[in-house]
């Protein structure tokens, strides 16, 4: 895992629109965007045994005029920030501890393969019963942790 100056560099190498102040030690926190993708109250079936599997209705929301993420609900978002991994860097994305111990959960580990580049898309729940949980563009979301890629 690539910390310090080295991490400063892959950074200012690898990404555009971060701030260097979140720049930390062993990763770089990165920052939620304004728009989300909602599950739709339409019911359907998703069927994963049909390739290309069948995805739910999904309906383009802003957070702006729609914050709150009610109890149990599935939403996707994407950093603010342009990724474009080089050739010999990998990084992985983690959700901020104190955001999963409020409720909030990044429903599958992602992985940043080397040579990918766009804006990572985020899959959160609230796992909460009875509890909203508000987001807001910008907010910190997560961190990226970067690792060196060699051949063996």
């Amino acid at each position: 895992m690539l910390k310090g100056e080295l991490l400063k560099q892959a950074v200012t190498q690898s990404m555009l629109g971060v701030d260097l102040n979140n720049i930390g030690p062993s990763s770089v926190d990165v920052t939620l965007d304004g728009t989300v993708f909602r599950e739709s109250d339409i019911q359907s079936l998703v069927d994963l045994t049909v390739i290309p599997a069948h995805v739910p209705v999904v309906n383009r929301d802003l957070l702006s005029k729609n914050p709150y993420m009610e109890p149990n609900e599935f939403i996707l978002g994407s950093i603010r920030e342009w990724v474009n991994m080089p050739d010999n860097l990998s990084a992985m994305f983690s959700l901020r501890s104190c955001l999963a111990q409020s409720g909030l959960e990044q429903a599958t580990s992602v992985w940043i393969r080397p040579g990918w580049q766009g804006y990572l898309v985020v899959e959160l729940k609230n796992f909460l019963q009875f509890n909203r949980i508000k987001l807001a563009e910008g907010m910190k979301i997560g961190q990226l942790h970067f690792f060196e890629c060699r051949d063996l």
